[in-house]
């Protein structure tokens, strides 16, 4: 015989974007650490994020503070253990090759102690849409952007060279980005979303 069940769910939050946690590939998604679950997200106006012990009953929302842009799909989150980590572009008009970053601990109070202050890197075109963070399996903190043509200033029109860039930072407390055999030209008119995973054995796909 078949059994029932029913579904009751929370409300976490709310936002006046359809795209609060649009994109998956940035991970504005769930993540559990310290006890805790998480959930980074837009709220329309600012980034913010919320945390519960049991999934029903949530934290008011804490807003993060950045120099980046804040729009729908501009911010990555990457959570690994008890570490938050984010990359958010300067600006979304194409008119900017920065990139800021940070990292901090979560904790089991649902606070974030951050353990750097938020710093940037310069991608070698204009960044262009969002980006992707991740962590893989060694520490190592990886990128990945979509860039586009300086010749494409103040904004990037469609038919543009655009440029899929990776850049890796094996030691997160004190940076020095390389960049691995990138930028890549790409055929994709109109600019892209890159999507960033660990693969384990130190390995990252794109």
């Amino acid at each position: 015989a078949r059994g029932t069940f029913s579904v009751d769910p929370a409300v976490i939050g709310t936002s006046t974007s359809s795209g609060a946690i649009d994109f998956g590939y940035q991970h504005k998604e769930l993540c559990f650490a310290s006890s805790r679950y998480w959930l980074f997200y837009y709220d329309g106006t600012n980034y913010g994020f919320r945390s519960s012990l049991d999934g029903i009953t949530w934290s008011s929302e804490t807003t993060l503070t950045t120099a980046g842009v804040v729009f729908t799909e501009m911010a990555s989150f990457a959570c690994s253990g008890t570490t938050i980590y984010y990359a958010i572009p300067a600006s979304n008009n194409a008119d900017s090759r920065t990139v800021y970053y940070r990292y901090g601990t979560l904790n089991s109070d649902g606070t974030i102690a951050w353990s750097i202050p938020e710093s940037s890197i310069n991608l070698a075109y204009n960044a262009y849409y969002g980006s992707s963070v991740t962590i893989d399996s060694e520490g190592d903190l990886w990128l990945a952007a979509s860039s586009c043509s300086p010749s494409g200033t103040p904004s990037c029109a469609a038919g543009l060279i655009f440029y899929l860039e990776v850049w890796e930072c094996t030691t997160p407390s004190n940076c020095s980005w390389s960049s691995v055999g990138w930028p890549m030209p790409s055929d994709v008119a109109g600019g892209f979303w890159p999507d960033i995973v660990s693969i384990g054995n130190g390995q990252v796909a794109v």
